[in-house]
């Protein structure tokens, strides 16, 4: 078995079934970024835990499970020219997700969320349920049940 270039990404998932799992991903030669939004249909996880024991194993997961994606570590640099909104996401699992998000490139935030067909939505400044994440969070466009101005931040 050959040795594999690696560089490790901890992230935590947070499943359609409200569970989450910590771990880590190989994002050699990309960003997180790119690595969430390839074509791939599934996250390959190693030393991943589960809140159900604390056993760490490889998993298999697949994107259309996963409500969003927090990037405990990785090369997450601001972008330099940015048109951030802030926004509330109601998810499938009852969560609600509110920060920024960037909508470089479209006209209004309404068009952004209507034409971008990326399956996860970058958001900044982040805050589930009021609890704050201090770090970027990747949503999925799949799994929110409505996306509103954040009119309390």
């Amino acid at each position: 078995m050959g040795i594999y270039p690696k560089k490790d990404c901890e992230i935590t998932l947070c499943l359609s079934n409200n569970s989450q799992l910590d771990g880590l991903v190989n994002i050699v030669g990309r960003d997180i970024r790119t690595f969430l939004l390839d074509n791939e249909s599934d996250i390959v996880m190693y030393e991943a835990v589960n809140g159900e024991d604390e056993s760490r194993r490889p998993m298999i997961v697949p994107k259309k499970h996963i409500l969003w994606v927090e990037v405990r570590n990785g090369d997450l640099t601001e972008r330099k020219v940015a048109i951030y909104r802030k926004m509330k996401m109601k998810m499938t699992n009852g969560q609600v997700v509110s920060g920024e998000i960037d909508i470089t490139g479209y006209d209004r935030v309404s068009d952004y969320f209507l034409k971008n067909t990326d399956m996860f939505t970058e958001v900044s400044n982040v805050a589930v349920d009021g609890e704050t994440v201090r770090s970027i969070v990747f949503v999925s466009t799949t799994q929110y049940l409505w996306v509103i101005p954040d009119e309390d931040a």
